[in-house]
C-alpha cells in the first residue's frame, strides 16, 4: 500500500511537470497548446493524464490524512490547491472542456470523502460561474460553440456541422449498426472521426447495442 501511495505521488508530480512543460514546448492544435511531441511521430496530451493524476492524488491525500491524523479541513485545502493548480495549467493551454471534467472529478472526490453539502454546492456554483465568465470573456468561438451545441441546426454549415453529422452517424446505425468497417461518415462528412467523434463511428457501425 505504501509503495502504491508513493507511485501515485510520483505519477502526479510527473504529470504536473508535463503540464508546465507543454506551455513551453507544446504544439498548438485547434487553437489549444496541449500536445507534446516525442520522437517526431509520437505525441501525447498531458491534460488527459491529469485526470487520472487528480484521482490518484485525491486518494493519496485522504489516505495520508487518515494515517497522519490530518483534519478534514487540511485534507480539503490540500486537495483544493492541487486541483486548482492542475486546472489553471490546463486553462493556460487554451482548453476549457478538460478543466470542466477535472472540476467534476475534484467534486466527486470531495463528495466521496463526505464534505458538507453546502460546501459542495458552493464549489459547484463558483465553478459554474467561473466557466461562464471564462467563456464570455475568452475568444468568441467558445461562446459560439456553446450556442451551436444548444442549437446545431441553427449553424448547419458552420459550428453546428460536427454536432449534426455526429447525430446523423449515430442515428443511421439503428439498433445493431451497419457492421464493422461500414461507416460512411468517417470517410468524409464526420470531422475528427478517429478522436472526438469516434463514438459516432461506433454507433454507426455497431448501432445502439454496440454503443451501450
Amino acid at each position: 500500500l505504501n509503495q502504491l501511495k508513493r507511485l501515485s505521488l510520483l505519477y502526479g508530480l510527473i504529470v504536473l511537470g508535463s503540464l508546465g512543460l507543454v506551455l513551453v514546448i507544446g504544439n498548438s492544435v485547434g487553437g489549444q497548446k496541449n500536445w507534446i511531441e516525442v520522437a517526431g511521430s509520437f505525441s501525447y496530451q498531458p491534460s488527459e493524464f491529469a485526470k487520472l493524476a487528480l484521482v490518484l492524488f485525491g486518494a493519496w491525500v485522504f489516505a495520508s490524512g487518515q494515517s497522519r491524523n490530518w483534519t478534514n479541513t487540511q485534507n480539503n485545502i490540500l486537495l483544493s490547491i492541487v486541483a486548482g493548480v492542475i486546472i489553471i495549467l490546463v486553462l493556460m493551454e487554451g482548453d476549457l472542456g478538460t478543466p470542466i471534467i477535472l472540476g467534476g472529478i475534484a467534486m466527486a472526490i470531495f463528495y466521496a470523502h463526505g464534505i458538507r453539502k453546502r460546501w459542495l454546492a458552493a464549489f459547484a456554483g463558483m465553478g459554474a460561474f467561473a466557466v461562464l465568465i471564462y467563456a464570455i470573456t475568452g475568444p468568441s468561438y467558445r461562446l459560439e460553440r456553446f450556442q451551436a451545441w444548444l442549437s446545431p441546426e441553427s449553424f448547419p454549415s458552420g459550428l453546428g456541422w460536427q454536432f449534426l453529422q455526429g447525430q446523423y452517424s449515430l442515428a443511421s446505425g439503428g439498433i445493431f449498426g451497419k457492421g464493422i468497417g461500414h461507416s460512411t461518415g468517417k470517410w468524409g462528412s464526420l470531422p475528427a472521426a478517429h478522436t472526438d467523434f469516434i463514438l459516432s463511428v461506433v454507433g454507426e457501425e455497431l448501432g445502439i447495442f454496440g454503443t451501450m
